[in-house]
Parts: structure tokens; C-alpha cells; sequence
């Protein structure tokens, strides 16, 4: 649904650039709200001269231009990163998408979104075939003679993606990086188990190719036990021993458990590792250990005791008693460091649909931080099984004595979509809550909630 509107694109950009040299044209921006909402992509180019003019000599410089995740072929750093795709007939088609994925269940939505992916692969590869064969609006634009089209998402495939729409000799040349990169990479799964851990961790701190430091602690999951002594050792170094302990906290039970003497040390004692220290204790079920050093009691200094609350927060819904417990003691300053760590938007976790149960229990918990936290979690996709049962605990907390319960309950009915309708009637009553935000927050649900 895009052809019409690229060729349009770009016979106004042959017009208003001419004597440009262009090297690629590119989709990129597309959007997904899980279940809620899908914005289509924009389609951006650039010429020769529009890089040297945005970035000079950056294109030589192997962080900012020197391959595929350089500014030379990142669209947002294009000078002409967007060609207009505003046609009402593509805007009334993403107002019906949207409709129909709020109006189904996850899968379908996910369904839904993966058909859209195909469908702007397939524009590309037909604009990418126009473009070789120099036909329409392409015969009127100077390109390069290796001009490519393709899809732009680092956030998924990155260059994988762009070699779909890529003759595979133009990509080769283009991007000889990535050819080194993989080979880097394949040789490095080679290498024995202890190997691969010993390097994994080497790479710490490192942000470029063969293995960026984020890959590298995925890496390290992934060997789960195997990684665990040498992350242990590696908690101690200073500038990114965090990075270890978050890499076992990532592994978890039961094959992180030999690092817990380890992790406590570092909590107690204070290093560079302590806070994911705290969260790989919560993770591992230590939540007596966290719950004893957060109570406001002993010589335990103040930030010893967050970070202990910040590992029972990272370890809900199980640790809910234990939060309770603190709460309970009505001390103010643990109150409030409670009430932060679990502030919405700063913790969110995913529960599953066993939990659904300890958050019904937690929902009439006599602590409004805590039933606030439950208004929130309520909302995770791994909820979507049981949706009519979440919607059902939410409808009820509208009823909450707490305002603020009241209102991001109103909210996450309406943002979990179709399970939420059951429950206009609920909404439309709390229109009329003597608290305006939470009246304001009904609006807003049955607004997200009304049919198309």
C-alpha cells in the first residue's frame, strides 16, 4: 500500500534535488504498541552530497559512519529521512489495523503485526526491483550505482534485515564488516565452554563489534552454570563487576545458586556490584536475607537498606509479604524508601497467570503502595490468559480508598483493551469520583476502550 506513495516521494525528490547523487532509500519508523496500537512506517533517503553535508568526514570514522550502524546508513541521520506518506487511505487503514489488534487477543495481534512486517519487506523489495530496473519515478533520479533499497529496524534484525532487499555481491561490498563480524562470531562458538565465557567477560564496557558488551552478558545466560565461577571472580572487578552480577541475576535459579555467598558479600560490604547483587538475591530467593537487612533496625546504613528493598521489589510477586511486613513496622523513612522503589513506571515486572491469585490477596492489602503496584501489574501481557479475571480485580479496585488505586486501576482497564469492556459500566461510575484525576483517567479508558 506504500508503492504509490514512494514513487510519488521521490519524483519530488528527483525535482527538488536534482544534480544529487542518491545511494539508498530506506523504511524505517514503523511502530507497535502490543495490543494497542501500529503506526506504518516512514520511507527516508540520501544522496552523496546530503551526507558530507550533514556529517562531513564522519563517514570515516568507524564509530559514527564506518558500516552498516553508521550515521551513513542510519535514516535518522539522512538529510531527507522522511518522504511524505500521509494518504488518508493509508491513514484510515492503520486506524482500522489498530481496531481490529484491540479487538483481538495477543496472539492475534502478534499475528496481525507480523503480517505487516512481510507486507513492508514486500514494498521494499518491489521499489528495490523499480529502482535496478530505472522504471517510473527511479528513472528520474539520479543514483549511485550501487543504490539500494531496504528495511531499517536495528531494534530487531538490524543488517540481517537490510540483506532481504540487498543483492547479496552489493551487500557484500558495501558492508564488508558484517562478513568479518560473523566470522568473528562463528569462531568464537568454536572455542571451548571456558573460553567463551573468559572472553564474554573481557568484552564488559565494550560497544562494538564481534561481541558488543550487551551481547556478551546475553552470551553468559545463555552458558548459564558454566559462566557462573568466573562471574563470581568477576564481581570484583571495579568498573564492571555489576555487570557480572547482573549477568547471574539474569541466569537465576537454580544454576546461579553457588554465587550467593558471593552476592551477599558484596550487598553487605559494599562494591560496584551491589545493586544487581540485591536483585540476583531476590531472584534467588534470599528474600529473608534482603528483608533482614532492610529492616530499620542494627547498624545497616541507609543505602544498604534501599538496595535491599530494591531486591525484594525485583523479586515479586513472592516477596509481597515480606514488603508487606516492612510496610507494617510504620517506620516513615522506610516507608517511603518502599514507596519509591515501587513508584509506577520505575519497577514494572511481568507476572504470570499463577500469581494472579497472590495479587488478588495483595489487591485488599491494607498498604496502598502495594495495591498500587497491583492496579499496575495487572496490565502485563503475561496476564493476557486470564484477561476477563484481571479486568475483573481492576473494575473492583475502582472502588479503592485510595484515589491513586482508583485512577491507575481506571487506566489499565483501559489499556488492556477488549477484557476491559466488560467493564464500561464500572468506568462510566467513576466519572463521577470526587477525585477529577481519577474521573480523568474513566474519560481516558472508555475513550481507549470505544469500538474502532
Amino acid at each position: 500500500m506504500w508503492i504509490a506513495d514512494v514513487e510519488r516521494g521521490v519524483a519530488r525528490l528527483a525535482r527538488a534535488a536534482r544534480g544529487e547523487t542518491f545511494y539508498a532509500l530506506a523504511f524505517h519508523g514503523a511502530y507497535a504498541e502490543r495490543g494497542r496500537r501500529i503506526a506504518g512506517p516512514v520511507v527516508g533517503a540520501n544522496s552523496e552530497e546530503g551526507c558530507a553535508e550533514l556529517h562531513g568526514d564522519d563517514d570515516d570514522d568507524d564509530d559514527a559512519g564506518g558500516g552498516f550502524d553508521g550515521v551513513r546508513w542510519n535514516p535518522a541521520d539522512w538529510k531527507y529521512e522522511e518522504l511524505t506518506l500521509a494518504s488518508r487511505a493509508n491513514a484510515r487503514t492503520y486506524r482500522a489495523l489498530s481496531a481490529l489488534g484491540r479487538d483481538g487477543t495477543l496472539a492475534a495481534w502478534d499475528r496481525l503485526e507480523a503480517r505487516h512486517d512481510r507486507a513492508i519487506l514486500a514494498a521494499a523489495r518491489t521499489l528495490a526491483a523499480r529502482a535496478r530496473a530505472g522504471v517510473g519515478a527511479f528513472a528520474r533520479l539520479r543514483r549511485a550505482a550501487d543504490f539500494v533499497v531496504f528495511v531499517h529496524d536495528p531494534s530487531r534484525a538490524g543488517a540481517a534485515l537490510a540483506r532481504r532487499t540487498i543483492p547479496a555481491r552489493v551487500f557484500a561490498r558495501l558492508f564488508p564488516e558484517q562478513a568479518a563480524q560473523a566470522a568473528a562470531r562463528a569462531a568464537l562458538a568454536r572455542q571451548p565452554v571456558a573460553e567463551q565465557v573468559r572472553y564474554a567477560i573481557s568484552r564488559f564496557g565494550v560497544f562494538t563489534p564481534p561481541l558488543t558488551s550487551e551481547e556478551a552478558v546475553a552470551r553468559l545466560v545463555e552458558l548459564g552454570a558454566a559462566a557462573v565461577p568466573a562471574l563470581i571472580a568477576a564481581m570484583r572487578a571495579p568498573a564492571h563487576g555489576w555487570q557480572a552480577a547482573m549477568a547471574l541475576a539474569k541466569i537465576g535459579p537454580p544454576a546461579a545458586a553457588p554465587a550467593v555467598p558471593a552476592l551477599r558479600a558484596h550487598l553487605r560490604r559494599g562494591s560496584d556490584a551491589s545493586r544487581w547483587a540485591a536483585i540476583a538475591l531476590g531472584r534467588l530467593g534470599q528474600l529473608d536475607e534482603l528483608a533482614a537487612l532492610a529492616a530499620p533496625r542494627g547498624r545497616v546504613d541507609a543505602d544498604r537498606r534501599a538496595l535491599a528493598i530494591g531486591g525484594l521489589v525485583a523479586a515479586r510477586p513472592a516477596s509481597y509479604p515480606h514488603l508487606a511486613a516492612l510496610l507494617a513496622r510504620r517506620a516513615r523513612d522506610l516507608t517511603a524508601v518502599v514507596g519509591e522503589a515501587l513508584r509506577p513506571g520505575s519497577a514494572a515486572y511481568a507476572p504470570t497467570p499463577p500469581a494472579l491469585s497472590t495479587l488478588a490477596a495483595v489487591a485488599t492489602s491494607p498498604h496502598a503502595v502495594l495495591r498500587r503496584d497491583v492496579a499496575c501489574a495487572l496490565s502485563s501481557d503475561g496476564l493476557a490468559s486470564v484477561g476477563p479475571r484481571r479486568a475483573a480485580l481492576l473494575a473492583a479496585m475502582l472502588r479503592d480508598r485510595d484515589a491513586e488505586v482508583r485512577r491507575l486501576a481506571a487506566v489499565n482497564l483501559g489499556f488492556i483493551g477488549r477484557d476491559g469492556r466488560a467493564h464500561v459500566a464500572a468506568l462510566r461510575a467513576a466519572l463521577a469520583d470526587a477525585e477529577a484525576k481519577v474521573a480523568d483517567a474513566a474519560r481516558a479508558a472508555l475513550a481507549e476502550l470505544a469500538p474502532g
